[in-house]
């Protein structure tokens, strides 16, 4: 039986898609009774929006991985993919900038700064909501000199 992910994907739905996905639980990598997934099911019913809506965010959730792990090269290579923004936010509207600060990759941090052409802000502010509490992740960074070194702060308020 399909979950509704797969139903919205097989009718080309994608404001709908796009509202489950943020949805607790639902996963973009559901298999169906045949083993597809939701991409899987959008493609074959030739609906090309969501499939690159699914792409998009497929690569976003890389991104994300790669900045929690500090890996720089996988980060400049899923740059170089088309549809790939270094400024996507989760649910929660945190950034592949609040991720990295928040594991402390120093040299990650530094060449996401260096996209500032691409959108990315080392002021970025997330909002999340969790357990009924409002908390802000704000990055703030010192960059009076590149070779004097950088400071980083993540700061939960």
């Amino acid at each position: 039986m399909p979950q509704p992910i797969h139903l919205a994907c097989s009718q080309g739905h994608l404001e709908l898609v796009k509202w489950l996905a943020k949805q607790e639980g639902v996963s973009l990598t559901a298999e169906d009774n045949d083993g597809k997934q939701p991409i899987d099911v959008a493609d074959s019913a030739g609906h090309h929006k969501v499939v690159e809506w699914l792409t998009r965010k497929k690569g976003e959730k890389e991104i994300r991985r790669a900045c929690e792990s500090g890996d720089l090269e996988a980060i400049k290579t899923l740059a170089k993919q088309k549809g790939i923004s270094l400024t996507a936010e989760d649910n929660h509207g945190r950034q592949p900038i609040h991720w990295a600060c928040s594991q402390g990759h120093l040299e990650l941090v530094k060449w996401l700064a260096e996209q500032r052409e691409r959108g990315v802000s080392l002021t970025a502010i997330a909002t999340m909501t969790t357990a009924g509490s409002l908390s802000t992740w704000h990055v703030q960074m010192d960059i009076s000199s590149l070779s004097s070194g950088w400071r980083s702060r993540r700061a939960c308020r």
